[in-house]
């Protein structure tokens, strides 16, 4: 879990700055009994979830690829953007799943 949350940063970071024009990038990180939550917010432009521009490629790798490692480790991944509004992703990671892999 703690590996596809730092990907999962790694990866985001790495795309806005290439990217995204952000000046601002937010990370919250939220730990409870039941998930771990992660999200990472920036004020770029945002995009259109459809995917029809230029990035369209290289988001929807970037973005797949984070849902890949999100997904292997029981997690939920949410991505919200739109034009002129920024983009927020969301990770969620249960825990009651590592807690079973760790006592098998």
């Amino acid at each position: 879990m703690e590996l596809a949350c730092f990907r999962v940063v790694q990866d985001a970071l790495a795309y806005i700055a290439q990217h995204a024009n952000a000046t601002e990038v937010w990370l919250s990180l939220r730990s409870s009994a039941e998930e771990l939550q992660l999200s990472l917010r920036h004020n770029a432009a945002g995009f259109n979830a459809a995917g029809s521009d230029d990035r369209a490629d290289a988001r929807s790798l970037v973005l797949i690829g984070m849902e890949e490692r999100v997904r292997q480790v029981g997690g939920s991944l949410e991505i919200k953007s739109s034009r002129g509004g920024g983009t927020e992703i969301l990770a969620v990671f249960p825990r009651s799943v590592h807690k079973d892999r760790l006592q098998k």
